[in-house]
């Protein structure tokens, strides 16, 4: 099957401009017009049109693109599956993580992965949120594993593996709002989702400390020295005391993968992290 002509229409939706699409195909403007114009004469309705000098997606395009998806996804996973049985390719994933979510990929969700392909490559790495991202969109990883914070793009898909509510948290019984916060550094998504909390109650704590390392924040906070404010499924101390805000925040931690990337190990990657928050 001939699959370019949908390429080249994800390209365009994608790019947003003739020129910048070829480009990205390492093709010709004028070879991609003619494209258009062969849909046109084939009987399809506009699947553009011009707005401030950028190609958008008509109705009837935006129902091409989602089949066009469709069918590419299915033919890539087809491929994937096939290198899973053959004894020449190595069927190869590689995920990226927030920093403090490695015990949880590293000790429970990694081994059952490799454990389902054995015969497969599959690697994980950790980063921040932003590194992350542009890994992803470089095509250096095949999936992100990240919160989510920035506003959803048109060529990727997000699956929603954790919803939690963020608490306040403290090593006494109850909680002394004179203590300072230790908090995770700027430029990360915790931080900026307390940033945002302090802005909306208008209160702004003084900070003992900065660090991304969970386990250092909590060493301080049972030592008395000082409050955070994490997710709730990630605090399982009996001796820490948990306080919800009044008007609660929630931590959304999601899958994020272009949008006709295809692997039995992409599918099963996020079931069994599905799984894995569901059970913890």
């Amino acid at each position: 099957m001939d699959t370019r002509q949908l390429q080249y229409i994800i390209a365009i939706a994608e790019a947003g401009q003739l020129s910048a699409a070829a480009d990205r195909l390492f093709i010709t403007q004028s070879a991609l017009s003619q494209q258009l114009a062969k849909l046109k004469k084939e009987g399809l309705p506009p699947l553009f049109r011009e707005e401030r000098r950028r190609m958008v997606l008509t109705d009837a395009g935006k129902i091409y693109l989602n089949g066009a998806r469709t069918i590419l996804r299915t033919e890539s996973l087809a491929k994937a599956q096939m290198d899973l049985l053959s004894e020449n390719k190595v069927l190869r994933f590689h995920f990226s993580i927030a920093p403090y979510l490695q015990s949880d990929i590293y000790l429970d969700v990694l081994p059952a992965l490799r454990k389902q392909f054995s015969q497969a490559v599959i690697e994980v790495s950790s980063d921040t949120t932003e590194g992350t991202r542009n890994a992803l969109s470089l095509g250096t990883i095949d999936m992100a594993l990240i919160p989510d914070i920035y506003q959803q793009q048109d060529f990727y898909t997000y699956t929603q593996v954790l919803r939690d509510e963020l608490v306040i948290v403290s090593g006494s019984q109850t909680i002394n709002i004179n203590l300072p916060m230790v908090l995770p550094a700027e430029h990360s998504y915790l931080r900026e989702m307390c940033n945002r909390i302090f802005s909306q109650l208008n209160q702004y704590p003084e900070i003992y400390a900065e660090s991304n390392d969970i386990s250092i924040s909590l060493t301080l906070v049972t030592q008395g020295i000082c409050n955070t404010i994490l997710p709730r499924s990630l605090l399982k101390k009996d001796s820490l005391t948990l306080v919800s805000f009044s008007e609660p925040y929630y931590f959304n931690l999601v899958c994020i993968y272009q949008k006709m990337a295809a692997s039995p190990i992409l599918d099963a990657a996020i079931k069994e992290l599905k799984q894995y928050y569901q059970k913890n």
